[in-house]
């Protein structure tokens, strides 16, 4: 995970100096939380809004290829998961960003992050319980299907301890797949 890690840390890096605020989600959240998979791309929530596309893209030099084109549009979207791609072509990595309202939901979302250590600094990372809810989403979006999907949640249960089931509730509430919390809890 070395390359990987060196990776995600300039990218979070060039984040924090333009005052993006983020968190790594997807399988490096739930390899974080639960048990470590192979990627093809980083998962990372940003919030951005008009004011900050030009400090987003001035963020990213010639060795990222990013669309402002594809930013803009994503952010006048109202796709539940508008996002646009950054490809970092040092090592031909892409993240995945998604872009996220600052609706109450996702605001509390950043306010559980979890900084953790990482190449030897930090980067903000999804709590469990937000990157198992998201996973749940990802599942249900994939009618149900995805042994992956559901071998990371699982993951995140056998590993993390004292998971917030409250939190875990409320947010599956909110994002329409708490019928999934009891199926979970069965194991």
């Amino acid at each position: 995970m070395d390359e990987l890690a060196q990776t995600i840390v300039r990218f979070c890096k060039r984040l924090e100096a333009a005052g993006i605020p983020y968190l790594i989600g997807g399988s490096v959240a739930s390899g974080i939380w639960g048990e470590s998979r192979q990627t093809n791309d980083v998962d990372v929530e940003i919030w951005i809004t008009a004011d900050t596309v030009a400090s987003f893209m001035a963020a990213f030099d010639e060795t990222y290829i990013v669309s402002e084109e594809e930013l803009i549009s994503g952010l006048e979207s109202a796709e539940e998961f508008a996002s646009v791609q950054v490809l970092d072509m040092d090592v031909v990595l892409k993240f995945d960003c998604f872009l996220q309202k600052s609706r109450g939901i996702d605001n509390e979302a950043l306010e559980h992050s979890v900084w953790v250590p990482l190449n030897g600094t930090s980067v903000r990372v999804a709590c469990p319980e937000h990157i198992l809810v998201q996973k749940l989403r990802w599942y249900e979006l994939g009618n149900r299907v995805s042994e992956r999907q559901w071998r990371d949640i699982s993951g995140i249960i056998g590993v993390t301890r004292n998971l917030r089931w409250e939190l875990i509730e409320r947010w599956a509430n909110a994002y329409g797949v708490a019928h999934l919390i009891s199926e979970l809890k069965q194991g």
